[in-house]
């Protein structure tokens, strides 16, 4: 019988975007990091990371957004999108959320879409899904997208997420991948 950790790690491996999840996570892969700012009319940067041999020639390439607690200068949440055969999203939500609950993301005042924590780290809780058409078409209409959690106590938290750009942004990072 398998224990519910090794239960939960292979179903973690099947998922699409674990091996995103890993490059995000771990800078053995790395070489270099760059960025670039898509512009002043979009409130998204481009962040690529040159890979090795070992992970293949070429370069790993999300869009991404941060928004910073203005006093303490830390993360509350970042929000990245990586291109590929199928897009995904992938939130970092601060630490003491509260698990079960997950994410819930909102464009305007459109439908909801909820998903679950995958993991947690020293740099915050991850949580990340295979785009849905449907999504990804909102973020590229939309002006707002606003991503609600949970702290253990219950409280819920909302950030907006400025969708200002995403369009030339996403089509940009397309181009790259």
């Amino acid at each position: 019988m398998r224990s519910f950790f090794q239960h939960s790690f292979s179903r973690l491996q099947s998922t699409p975007y674990l091996i995103a999840l890993m490059l995000l996570c771990t800078s053995a892969t790395a070489k270099e990091v760059t960025t670039e700012p898509a512009g002043p009319q979009s409130d998204w940067q481009i962040l690529c990371e040159a890979v090795t041999e070992t992970a293949g020639n070429g370069q790993n390439c999300r869009m991404s957004q941060t928004l910073m607690d203005g006093e303490q200068k830390r993360s509350l949440l970042v929000a990245r999108v990586f291109a590929g055969k199928q897009p995904s999203l992938l939130v970092q939500a601060p630490l003491q959320v509260f698990l079960k609950a997950g994410v819930v993301v909102q464009v305007d005042k459109g439908k909801s879409y909820a998903f679950a924590y995958e993991f947690c780290n020293l740099d915050g809780c991850y949580a990340g899904i295979p785009l849905p058409k449907s999504l990804l078409n909102s973020f590229k209409r939309g002006k707002t997208a606003i991503f609600s959690i949970r702290d253990i106590q219950g409280n819920q938290a909302s950030f907006d997420i400025s969708l200002k750009g995403f369009t030339k942004t996403f089509k940009e990072l397309r181009s790259k991948n």
